[in-house]
């Protein structure tokens, strides 16, 4: 529906000088005659995209990446058209979204970037070179470790360190975020039935789940065979998804989020208050954990309005019966606020940094005493 909407905008720009039609899935091509109104055009697609777009009764945003090239500054052929402009909307959407780039010789060289990249992902996703770190979940009534988020970590050779914030965009872009999403699953679920058999304990793992790979057929038989393989209690696994997610929102996601609760799974919604989405998704949407965002979290102490934004999230989250864990802590005061206002749980750098396996292993077996799980 949601497409269809969006092709009907498209259409209805100016359907009298151009050619307009679907190229792939996500991806829409527009033949304009007059060189001279490139910048016009641009403009008034993306401001399609400043009204929200109603699908099933519910409102959300969207945003567009344009890319273009010029026949013949760019290139003699429809093919080459096509790539050039393909490597100018990667150049736009590198900038996240409602921009547009003309295509410039230089862009070569970017694309060959992004060639590497993509080419030393798979490459450390075949020989198992990505690395999961995990931070401990604090719970505020014990002060003691009862959970742990899993993090994906990437250090390349010759690249060095890449942050989440920079492969993770680019594996969604290129097919990659479904393979790292199953391996992401299967060693986090596999390492925390390790720690809970060694030790005696029951701490729940929680893992990022992309939206697209969670919309994806045949996820929650994917998540079988993962408990199946690694043999974790599904009450000790938690599946994180963005508040963004609910901007795609679909019957077949909520279907697929019913279906992981149903085998035990937790299911929470992660960075809360970035979405800008309406409190009518929340409501729908079938839940356990409200996350709330770090940005939330640091606007504590320099702003009285930051405490009531926090205050209000909490009592929002437990009139809807949803447990809060607030991200990013790092300071005293920040988390004498949360628990002030009857946060249950906590992450950040105030407690610790996201371990290595072997420091994590050292943190459970020096300061874990709670056997519980929230």
């Amino acid at each position: 529906m949601f497409l269809v909407e969006m092709s009907n905008r498209l259409r209805n720009i100016d359907h009298t000088s151009n050619s307009f039609y679907r190229h792939n899935s996500d991806e829409f091509v527009m033949i304009l005659n007059d060189v001279n109104r490139i910048d016009e055009m641009a403009k008034e697609i993306i401001g399609v995209f400043n009204d929200s777009f109603i699908v099933d009764t519910y409102e959300f945003y969207a945003s567009i990446s344009i890319g273009i090239s010029v026949f013949p500054d760019h290139a003699n052929s429809v093919e080459e058209l096509l790539k050039n402009a393909d490597i100018a909307m990667y150049a736009a959407k590198s900038t996240r979204g409602n921009q547009y780039r003309l295509y410039r010789d230089n862009m070569d060289e970017a694309n060959d970037k992004w060639l590497l990249l993509e080419t030393k992902l798979h490459q450390a996703l075949k020989q198992d070179r990505l690395e999961l770190h995990y931070q401990p979940k604090i719970d505020l009534t014990t002060d003691s470790v009862i959970g742990m988020e899993a993090l994906l970590r990437w250090y390349d050779p010759e690249l060095g360190h890449i942050p989440p914030d920079r492969f993770i965009p680019f594996a969604e872009d290129c097919g990659l975020i479904n393979d790292i999403g199953v391996w992401v699953l299967r060693k986090a679920s596999a390492q925390a039935r390790h720690w809970n058999e060694s030790h005696d304990l029951s701490l729940r793992v929680a893992v990022n789940i992309s939206p697209i790979h969670i919309s994806t057929g045949g996820f929650v038989d994917m998540v079988r065979g993962v408990i199946a393989e690694t043999g974790i209690d599904p009450n000790l696994l938690e599946i994180e998804i963005t508040e963004m997610s609910m901007l795609d929102y679909t019957e077949d996601l909520i279907d697929t989020i019913k279906q992981l609760r149903e085998l035990g799974i937790t299911i929470s919604l992660d960075d809360f208050g970035t979405g800008y989405s309406s409190l009518n998704y929340l409501k729908k949407f079938p839940v356990d954990v409200l996350k709330i965002d770090r940005a939330f979290v640091r606007d504590i102490v320099p702003e009285k309005s930051g405490i009531a934004m926090i205050s209000a999230m909490i009592s929002l989250a437990h009139a809807l019966n949803l447990q809060v864990v607030a991200e990013g802590v790092e300071e005293e005061a920040e988390l004498n606020v949360l628990r002030e206002h009857g946060c249950e749980y906590v992450q950040g750098y105030y407690f610790s940094k996201p371990l290595s396996v072997e420091d994590f292993t050292n943190l459970i077996v020096n300061t874990v005493t709670n056997k519980s799980s929230y």
